[in-house]
């Protein structure tokens, strides 16, 4: 796509600058981002404008407007001014705008029928996407069908829908259904497909959205394992799985999770490790919350039992002959914690979670440990003190990762209300698929637990 010319203003709280003819450069490549090429007539005042928002406007050659512009977030990159001689300067700014809205009026190419609308959305390559919309995937709103640009072009997939004015449907609603079903697709192919950005076309108006704030590796190797949901079965997951989706309370926490576990194969270890048990942490209280499982005694109870148990301190306290008894502050410090015993441990937390949506996790790493082995809790712990772990140990480190990930992917599944074992987490497949050093946590977690015990 062309360059845009715009004419522009550029603005924050306190600060403005109007009439600053520039450009917008659309993306030549998946992991690209639009550019917004900015030319004041000088540079003063520019140091204010590190972040701001931008409005603009695109003239025809008969000075008619022909789309506006509006930038939420802009953020200015380079500030490069050149002596043009003559007392003459010329300032070029370089931006990155995040959240883009373009609208362009009185469209008239490649338009749809007057009584609908048609809405695309930009999804980075992933292989299960093309197959899906093959067998045309219903939506809650819709139904979507695939197209695949031409291979000079920017290599994403196209979702369009096509939709009838009848049908009375809010774009923002079905935007955000199809971006969970293609987080669904993501979760099950083990390949994050991300939505960059979107068009909405009528019969007289174009408006394009980037979102400008996602980072692509360019550099990122394809995944050597295989997906976790096999291809053959990926229609009923996706029938299942957004019907379960879709009864889910908290959509951006399992969300988030999914996302979790999809940017857990790039980055540091230690860093994706700490990141697999926030999110597996993050559903556990989802759960707890949905299902009465914070409190050991009833919430409406508590306040009783709990002035029973201060007293019962304080009378201790008070009869005390053999130890030292108890300083006021003590008692304080003692009193202040009381509330911590009615909340469910996450331990047992976990056991229950786990009973509930039937997650297998015996064969595999521990989440708590005991006198022989470190739990993938104490690791956490660890990690989160800042607790340097020797280098020698690292492929015991990753091998719990790697567990802790496989626990984090069935938790999900089975949220989602997927069977564990018509996929690629199910005991059987880990244990033919991956090599014994893997899998046998035992071992692993006695030499992480000797470490902690004597620090070699």
């Amino acid at each position: 796509m062309p360059p845009k010319i715009i004419t522009a203003k550029i603005y924050n709280a306190s600060h403005e600058i109007a009439d600053i003819p520039g450009e917008i450069h659309f993306p030549k490549a998946i992991t690209d981002k639009p550019k917004i090429i900015l030319r004041p007539s000088n540079c003063l005042g520019l140091h204010v404008f590190s972040e701001c928002s931008l409005t603009g406007t695109e003239f025809s050659s008969c000075g008619e407007s022909i789309a506006k512009i509006k930038v939420n977030k802009l953020y200015i990159d380079s500030i490069k001014t050149t002596d043009c001689g003559s007392d003459d300067q010329q300032t070029i700014i370089e931006s990155s705008p995040e959240f883009l809205e373009i609208t362009e009026y009185s469209v008239k190419k490649n338009t749809p029928p007057s009584d609908s609308i048609q809405l695309k959305l930009m999804v980075t390559p992933n292989d299960f996407i093309n197959q899906c919309i093959i067998n045309k995937i219903p939506l809650t709103l819709a139904e979507i069908e695939v197209t695949i640009t031409e291979p000079e072009l920017i290599p994403h997939s196209t979702l369009t829908c096509v939709i009838p004015s009848e049908e009375k449907v809010l774009i923002n609603d079905l935007i955000k259904e199809i971006e969970y079903i293609i987080l669904l697709i993501s979760l099950a192919s083990r390949n994050h497909a991300i939505c960059l950005g979107w068009e909405i076309l009528d019969s007289n108006h174009r408006f394009t959205y980037y979102y400008g704030n996602i980072n692509l590796n360019k550099n990122k190797v394809p995944l050597s394992i295989p997906s976790i949901v096999e291809s053959y079965n990926l229609n009923e997951f996706l029938k299942i799985s957004k019907k379960s989706l879709d009864k889910y309370k908290n959509k951006l926490s399992i969300s988030s999770s999914i996302h979790t576990s999809l940017f857990a194969y790039d980055g540091f270890l230690e860093r994706s490790f700490l990141s697999l048990f926030s999110a597996l942490e993050g559903l556990i209280l989802d759960f707890r919350k949905s299902h009465n499982a914070e409190s050991i005694i009833p919430t409406e109870d508590w306040p009783h039992w709990r002035d029973k148990f201060q007293t019962a301190i304080g009378k201790i306290n008070d009869t005390e002959e053999k130890y030292n008894k108890l300083t006021k502050e003590q008692r304080r410090k003692i009193y202040k914690k009381l509330d911590e015993l009615n909340r469910v441990s996450l331990s047992d937390a976990f056991e229950i979670f786990c009973s509930h949506y039937n997650i297998p996790h015996d064969d595999l790493w521990p989440l708590f440990g005991n006198k022989e082995i470190i739990g993938l809790s104490e690791i956490r712990n660890l990690l989160a003190h800042g607790t340097p772990l020797p280098k020698n140990i690292a492929n015991i480190i990753l091998s719990a990762k790697i567990h802790l990930h496989f626990l984090l992917d069935r938790s999900l599944l089975r949220i989602l209300n997927w069977d564990i074992y018509k996929s690629t987490t199910s005991p059987d497949f880990i244990k033919s698929y991956y090599s014994k050093d893997l899998i046998n946590y035992l071992a692993n977690s006695k030499i992480a637990k000797q470490y902690i015990l004597t620090g070699q």
